[in-house]
């Protein structure tokens, strides 16, 4: 059975920067584990959305719920992109949180994304 889980990006803006609205992230997620043939399994991910009324000048949030497959392990690495015609962004964290097991993992991440 598949499990469901939310992943909240923090993204610090530039001095005065504002986003807009419908800003949206890609956030895709890497298992820790291989698959029976000892090959790196597929990617899971899923499009974040800006959350206005959970985000202050200092902090955007994005969150996305995802779908994890049975099987597919724990959770090993996180990668952030961009819309094409997105400006820069640093990206401080990624939480990934199982609202079932109440288990969380954040990846710091402190990093400019392109």
């Amino acid at each position: 059975m598949a499990a469901n889980i939310i992943a909240i990006a923090s993204v610090i803006p530039k001095i005065n920067e504002k986003f807009p609205s419908d800003d949206t992230l890609f956030l895709q997620f890497a298992s820790c584990d291989l698959d029976a043939d000892g090959l790196l399994k597929p990617l899971i991910g899923g499009e974040a959305e800006l959350i206005k009324n959970e985000s202050t000048e200092q902090k955007y949030k994005y969150v996305a719920k995802i779908e994890v497959p049975k099987g597919f392990g724990e959770i090993g690495a996180a990668i952030v992109e961009l819309k094409d015609d997105s400006p820069e962004k640093f990206i401080d964290t990624v939480v990934v949180a199982n609202p079932t097991s109440h288990n969380t993992i954040t990846f710091s991440c402190t990093s400019w994304v392109q």
